[in-house]
């Protein structure tokens, strides 16, 4: 059984930064023709991912987590990778039920029609239910971050620009005053330790290794196979390739080759 991570251009591939430690077999689906998808309307990535999803019915997908949202009722072979993460690791741990949200604008338009079911049924823990300040569902502030994943390709991921952009960002929901920053793309988790450094005392961020302990418990009974790592792409790889900081996560180092496949999609029919 493969493990499927879905992406448009490197926003999904930070992950990596964890699934790289699991010996298992891993297929990228690179869909370039329509890159960044996060800049594009909803309807188009739900489309892009489900075409995936659907051709590949025996690989456990990761996908984007508001398409995981979206989709997750539909194909029963999507982790909820996104949606542990945030009702185990994140919403617990809110002091007052003020959450600032964070993505591109694909990610805030889609969450506009799945926030009634995502938050307002979130049942408060104990301790929340006895914090007099606690909001009954949260407040909630969003801040589109379009710009980030173009930094992805070319500059550190601490780089100056990055920070001070980061900066910025983050001064709005300190002046909202939210707890708890809540990711709606999983590229938000490549500028953790800057986003870490300018959030403050004040503001929770629940980092990557969050994410990984829902990864862990929902493949534990994978079966283990040697760690591998096949890249499906329908249009270039050049720009992955010659990248050695994203080759080095996806080869743990120089371990193992990328098995480039590209497809045309007119002929795409059976399912692997």
């Amino acid at each position: 059984m493969k493990i499927g991570v879905w992406t448009s251009w490197m926003e999904n591939l930070i992950l990596f930064k964890f699934l790289n430690k699991y010996d298992f077999e891993f297929m990228i689906f690179w869909d370039w023709n329509w890159r960044p998808i996060g800049d594009k309307w909803s309807q188009s990535l739900l489309q892009r991912v489900e075409f995936a999803v659907k051709n590949y019915q025996n690989v456990f997908w990761i996908v984007p987590p508001m398409a995981e949202k979206a989709l997750s009722s539909k194909f029963k072979n999507i982790i909820p990778l996104w949606h542990n993460y945030i009702y185990n690791q994140v919403l617990p741990y809110s002091i007052v039920g003020r959450l600032g949200l964070v993505g591109d604008f694909a990610s805030l338009e889609m969450f506009e029609k799945i926030q009634k079911e995502l938050f307002q049924t979130y049942t408060p823990n104990d301790r929340q239910k006895q914090t007099k300040g606690f909001q009954r569902p949260p407040y909630i502030w969003f801040k589109e971050v379009t710009l980030r994943k173009y930094f992805l390709l070319k500059l550190s991921f601490r780089d100056w620009m990055v920070r001070k952009i980061i900066k910025f960002d983050l001064r709005y929901f300190k002046d909202a005053k939210v707890d708890t920053l809540v990711p709606l793309t999983w590229d938000v988790f490549a500028f953790e330790k800057a986003i870490k450094s300018k959030l403050g005392k004040r503001i929770k961020f629940h980092w990557l290794k969050d994410v990984e302990i829902e990864f862990h418990k929902l493949a534990k009974d994978v079966p283990k196979k040697n760690y591998n790592v096949e890249v499906l792409a329908n249009g270039r790889v050049d720009f992955l390739l010659r990248e050695k900081k994203w080759m080095w996560l996806l080869q743990r180092g120089k371990q193992i080759n990328l098995k480039i496949i590209n497809f045309d999609e007119s002929n795409l029919h059976s399912p692997i």
